[in-house]
């Protein structure tokens, strides 16, 4: 049953209010993406919204991109159009949008964790990969020390997560084992709390700010800011390759 944490009420008032800053292909997984993702062929994102990301696929991986959003869709289009990128962004509820298209890289940065069933949609995404494709499934990690700060600062905003997807077991169990390789699955390197300056239910809190901004620097002067775990670590990634079956035919974007 599709049980999602977090309406599209929430989502319009939040892409009202947050304002994404910097150069889009400043993405901080590019270093991990560039190790296993080819250069070249098409790529899907699942809740597209801002757009910032396809921007960045398009550029540093070359990638056709589309995507899928059911807030700011009209906003999407115009931030992408006006980067000079083409993109079909399919305004639809993810859950009950029809598979009908596959892609070499399909992806979702933050998204699945919004769901109570967030295995379900995890499947539901797999599906759209390619054979020989990619599937990218991106959560923060909200768990441990950075759970204790958000259930400190701000506990409803903590309550919009399935917490229980924030393992590296429970990123991976949905993918089915019979379709798809794990190439990586783990911890994003970089060890700071998870912290987005832009994000606005928490940019005003300017206790949690400073409290963040020193704990960053303490890490980093202690060499502490490199070291992939589950209790600090911001991020956790799954990468998966769809394997090929007999008949199948690869998909052939350039490798990087």
């Amino acid at each position: 049953m599709n049980r999602p944490l977090s309406d599209q009420s929430f989502w319009d008032k939040y892409w009202n209010e947050e304002q994404r800053q910097g150069d889009p292909t400043d993405f901080i997984f590019n270093d991990l993406l560039k190790r296993y993702l080819p250069r070249g062929g098409s790529y899907f994102e699942v809740g597209c919204a801002p757009g910032t990301v396809m921007i960045n696929f398009h550029r540093t991986f070359q990638y056709t991109v589309a995507g899928v959003d059911f807030s700011h869709v009209e906003s999407t289009r115009n931030t992408l159009a006006s980067h000079g990128i083409e993109a079909a962004v399919i305004d639809a509820d993810f859950t009950t949008m029809p598979i009908d298209r596959q892609f070499d890289v399909v992806a979702s940065w933050g998204f699945v964790e919004h769901f109570s069933n967030a295995g379900d949609i995890i499947k539901k995404q797999a599906q759209f990969v390619k054979p020989g494709g990619f599937l990218v499934v991106e959560v923060p990690n909200l768990t441990y020390f950075n759970g204790l700060i958000y259930r400190i600062f701000d506990k409803p905003l903590l309550d919009k997560h399935n917490r229980a997807i924030m393992h590296p077991a429970a990123l991976s169990g949905p993918i089915p084992a019979d379709e798809f390789d794990i190439v990586f699955c783990n911890f994003y390197s970089t060890n700071f709390l998870f912290f987005n300056f832009n994000n606005p239910a928490v940019a005003s809190m300017r206790a949690l700010k400073a409290f963040v901004r020193s704990a960053k620097f303490l890490f980093k002067l202690l060499r502490l800011d490199n070291i992939p775990n589950r209790f600090f670590s911001p991020y956790l990634i799954l990468i998966a390759q769809r394997t090929l079956a007999a008949g199948d035919e690869p998909s052939e974007p350039g490798q990087g």
